[in-house]
């Protein structure tokens, strides 16, 4: 269960908002910028900019008011932290670069190179072998006594 934030309609962060309960478990819950419930299961902010890097159809335009060519900005993968992070401080769970699992041949969270709907933080992608969407995290938990 986690804690969300429903903004006013059209709006995707305001001072206004109201605090709602939800299950992890929500089928509608896609990407990991979850918390801002309206965002929840949408790669575009109400804008029509880009929430990650992910490969979008030519037709799509780019975010308004910025010099980008392609709908997320990037022609293939983005420098770190060019969006915003999840709860926890991780940056680009989805999109961006796809991440190797301990199950060979399976990454999760898609890559500049899928469309969005096959990066959600449920995407299970296989690969092949070595390439320019996919990579590793590294994670380590620091515990202090």
């Amino acid at each position: 269960m986690v804690e969300v934030k429903i903004f006013e309609p059209g709006h995707d962060i305001s001072k206004k908002y109201e605090t709602k309960v939800v299950s992890m478990a929500d089928k509608d819950i896609l990407y990991p910028w979850f918390r801002y419930y309206n965002m929840r299961n949408s790669p575009l902010n109400s804008r029509g900019c880009s929430l990650g890097n992910f490969r979008y159809p030519d037709h799509l335009k780019p975010c308004p008011g910025t010099k980008a060519t392609t709908a997320d900005g990037f022609w293939l993968m983005g420098p770190v932290k060019s969006y915003f992070p999840n709860d926890i401080g991780l940056y680009d769970v989805v999109g961006n670069v796809a991440e190797m699992t301990n199950e060979e041949g399976k990454a999760c969270g898609g890559s500049w190179n899928h469309p969005p709907e096959e990066s959600t933080i449920k995407s299970i992608n296989a690969y092949q072998g070595p390439g320019d969407d996919i990579g590793f995290r590294v994670f380590m938990e620091v515990l202090t006594k």
